[in-house]
């Protein structure tokens, strides 16, 4: 019967899903109403039915796109790794092999989220997930399914490529779901010192504000650590005013999910765009018969502009 009742548990993601919601809304909600970072905060703030079908919707593709980037690790690992290496992190106890795991993992995460930042095609992609103009901890889960793709499967990298125990990888996986949560959520942390440690809301919020003085600053996911020696570590005592980001992104679900490939068409575009030729005395040539297209870095009448 217990063997039925799984079958039918994994047949059923949208089940899944609903029972892993309610958990959240037990956990998260009463926090954020008890010690809220930000008070004044509504529960149905803008966009909380968008970041909902996120939740629901957005986990079948990248479930099937992680687990792709899972086997290409596995691959990798198995062609690259000494299995003398292997065997030694087996067999270490899970309480090594977890902060070990964690530190690898998040280093990745760390550098694939700064090419995320820094690279346009990317960033397209992960400013869906910046488009937030209130955080909470429904936030978390408003990510395109390529950006969510390549970000946690960025982190899973040094995980399977070195052989990680499967309970020790688990672990990780699970630690790393609640603690993107409880970054996003709209909790105060008294910290402390704790901040340099362990990513905190305060830490992560840094990320998502829509001042200039947070751009570009707090990448890591779990661990500070990684923006401390990288400089791109930002932690003052207040919390953000406002957040979001001054690209036009629409609050629909669909529309967000269309947002990078419609940016990704238009720079094809003009890139690809010739330009109108000036006026000339002549529909396409001077009296002298040069063109007068302008191409980029050429001038009318030819010659290779300063700028280059």
């Amino acid at each position: 019967m217990s063997d039925i009742g799984s079958t039918i548990w994994n047949l059923l993601p949208g089940w899944r899903s609903a029972c892993f919601l309610a958990l959240y809304l037990l956990i998260f909600t009463p926090l954020e109403l008890l010690i809220p970072a930000q008070r004044g905060r509504k529960f149905f703030r803008q966009g909380w039915s968008t970041d909902l079908l996120h939740f629901f919707f957005s986990a079948i593709p990248i479930t099937i796109g992680i687990t792709a980037m899972i086997g290409g690790s596995a691959l990798l690992g198995s062609l690259i790794t000494p299995v003398a290496v292997t065997h030694w992190l087996v067999s270490q106890p899970i309480w090594l092999q977890v902060p070990i795991g964690i530190v690898l993992a998040d280093l990745f995460f760390y550098l694939g989220h700064r090419l995320q930042h820094e690279v346009p095609w990317l960033w397209d992609f992960h400013a869906v997930h910046h488009s937030s103009k209130e955080l909470d901890w429904l936030a978390a889960f408003r990510i395109h399914p390529v950006d969510q793709i390549l970000e946690r499967g960025t982190s899973l990298i040094p995980l399977f490529v070195l052989g990680f125990s499967p309970s020790a990888i688990v672990a990780i996986i699970v630690i790393f779901q609640w603690q993107s949560i409880l970054i996003h959520s709209n909790v105060r942390i008294p910290s402390g010192w704790l901040k340099w440690l362990v990513a905190t809301p305060d830490f992560h919020h840094w990320h998502h504000s829509a001042d200039a003085v947070g751009h570009n600053k707090n990448f890591s996911g779990q661990l500070p650590l990684w923006d401390l020696i990288f400089g791109t570590a930002y932690m003052p005592s207040a919390m953000p005013e406002r957040y979001g980001i001054t690209d036009s992104i629409s609050n629909n679900y669909l529309m967000q999910l269309l947002h990078p490939f419609r940016r990704l068409a238009a720079r094809v575009l003009r890139r690809l765009k010739v330009r109108q030729p000036v006026s000339t005395p002549g529909p396409e040539h001077d009296p002298q018969g040069r063109s007068l297209y302008k191409l980029p870095g050429i001038d009318a009448r030819g010659d290779r502009s300063a700028s280059n």
